[in-house]
């Protein structure tokens, strides 16, 4: 995020502004992250569009805009998380037009944009490598230029994390422990966890996001009865691909709940990925009264359990002695903090 930082950091000092000043720092990370995820919203909806159906597009960007870790995690605060967001919707934008992906200018848009995401977290590694394979399956040349870009413009991350940080893995790992031990792959309770408890899950604080699972398991059929372009090809595979083993990977960690935070933040990056997959069924919905009642019904529900983290601080639920990530009856958008 230190390029996103300092855009916003220098003009502010070169202005005469106090950066010793905590409440200063706060507002210019304020700014920031507001900054990111209006970018994010912006790439995501131009991504969206280019399948064919601008209502639709943007429809699922107001799901991101109100109703996703998009409005809090990137849009409260500097997490990691926004500059992986940008990166990848800045990938994705190129290669769903078709022009673009095509040319020289493309490809090194891409390489350097693919550098950045494993430069926010590591764990975007995984989204680099899979979205790498998908293009050397349909472009072997393409493909393996791309990783190489992408390796290119890591480097110089790399250096510079093993300069400030002693580990190449930058400040992601200074206060945690990455040890294989920490890992185990496969368990019901955690994966659980990450998708459907009151306190982190994803369809919890990403209600629409069911629309993607729809649109995974019935996309034959989609691909007929909507008026959508077909996009890359492979892209719904891709698309759902990785996203499945992004949380398969976050289930795996010890700490899959992500400490402090709010609703499903480990599971932020592959945000962009579900909101594509959630077009084709959107597109569908929107052509009935019904769809459209749902739509609205869907977005209500995701805008419900995160104006409480804006609007009267009930992440302080995080402090809580006795939280409890299961508990219906004391979810975090539920609680109110005291005075």
């Amino acid at each position: 995020m230190v390029p996103f930082a300092l855009a916003v950091v220098a003009p502010a000092y070169h202005c005469g502004a106090d950066l010793d000043y905590e409440k200063n720092l706060q507002y210019l990370e304020k700014v920031t992250a507001a900054l990111v995820a209006s970018l994010s919203l912006g790439l995501f909806f131009l991504t969206a569009a280019r399948l064919g159906s601008p209502t639709a597009a943007g429809m699922v960007t107001l799901f991101l805009a109100t109703g996703s870790g998009v409005f809090t995690t990137v849009g409260l605060g500097m997490w990691q998380h926004g500059g992986v967001l940008t990166s990848l919707l800045v990938v994705l934008l190129v290669e769903f037009s078709a022009r673009s992906s095509a040319d020289w200018r493309g490809l090194l848009v891409q390489g350097f944009a693919l550098g950045q995401m494993p430069a926010c977290r590591p764990t975007a590694g995984l989204l680099v490598a899979l979205f790498c394979l998908w293009v050397l399956v349909r472009s072997p040349r393409r493909g393996l230029l791309l990783g190489m870009l992408a390796l290119l413009a890591l480097t110089p991350w790399i250096a510079f994390y093993e300069l400030v940080y002693q580990s190449h893995l930058g400040p992601a790992t200074i206060n945690t422990n990455v040890s294989a031990k920490l890992w185990s792959f496969f368990r019901i309770w955690p994966t659980l966890g990450t998708l459907v408890s009151p306190g982190r899950g994803l369809f919890v604080y990403q209600p629409w996001a069911i629309l993607a699972v729809v649109t995974v398991i019935a996309w034959p059929r989609l691909r007929t009865r909507t008026h959508l372009t077909a996009g890359p090809p492979g892209w719904v595979a891709f698309a759902g691909l990785a996203s499945v083993l992004h949380v398969v990977l976050i289930s795996a960690w010890w700490d899959w709940p992500g400490g402090y935070s709010w609703g499903s933040r480990l599971l932020t990056d592959i945000l962009p990925l579900l909101g594509l997959l959630a077009l084709p069924a959107v597109a569908l919905m929107l052509e009935s009264r019904v769809g459209r009642g749902l739509l609205v019904g869907l977005a209500l529900a995701g805008l419900f359990v995160h104006l409480p983290c804006l609007l009267w601080d009930a992440h302080r639920w995080n402090f809580l002695p006795d939280r409890d990530l299961w508990s219906w009856a004391n979810a975090p958008f539920l609680y109110h903090p005291p005075n």
